[in-house]
C-alpha cells in the first residue's frame, strides 16, 4: 500500500487530499486564494470524501462565511441523495464564479468509464 499527499490546483483553486495506491482516498478539500498578502488568506471551497478513488460520502460546498450551500451524497462514485432545498444554484455560480456554473464540475462527476484520469485533475502527482 502507497499512501502519498495530492496537491494540484484547477483554474485558481487547490485540490489537497490523500491517494492511496494511486486513488483519492478520505476527505479533499478545495480552497482558494482571496487575497495575495505576505501571508496569503485561502478559503475553504468545497470537501469531497472518496474511497478508492470514488466520490463515497458528502460533496459539500461553503460560501465565503463557511455556510454550506449544496450537500450531495455520493456512493460508489454514484449520487444517491441530494438535498435539495440546500442547493442553492445561484449562490454556487457566484461562489464557485472562476469554477463552473456546473457545481458538479469542480469535482469532475462524470461517468469514470469514459475517462480512467477524470479525477486526477491538472498537475496530478504520481
Amino acid at each position: 500500500m502507497i499512501e502519498e499527499k495530492g496537491l494540484h490546483y484547477h483554474l485558481k483553486y487547490r485540490y489537497e487530499g490523500m491517494y492511496k495506491n494511486g486513488l483519492e482516498e478520505g476527505v479533499w478539500t478545495i480552497t482558494k486564494t482571496i487575497r495575495e498578502t505576505i501571508e496569503p488568506i485561502d478559503v475553504l471551497v468545497s470537501t469531497m470524501n472518496f474511497k478508492k478513488g470514488l466520490q463515497d460520502g458528502e460533496l459539500k460546498i461553503y460560501d465565503e462565511e463557511g455556510e454550506t450551500i449544496c450537500l450531495v451524497v455520493y456512493e460508489e462514485g454514484e449520487q444517491v441523495d441530494n438535498l435539495g432545498e440546500i442547493v442553492n444554484v445561484e449562490e454556487i455560480t457566484r461562489v464557485l464564479e472562476d469554477l463552473s456554473n456546473n457545481y458538479v464540475a469542480i469535482w469532475k462527476t462524470n461517468n469514470i468509464d469514459d475517462d480512467e484520469n477524470y479525477c486526477k485533475g491538472e498537475g496530478y502527482l504520481k
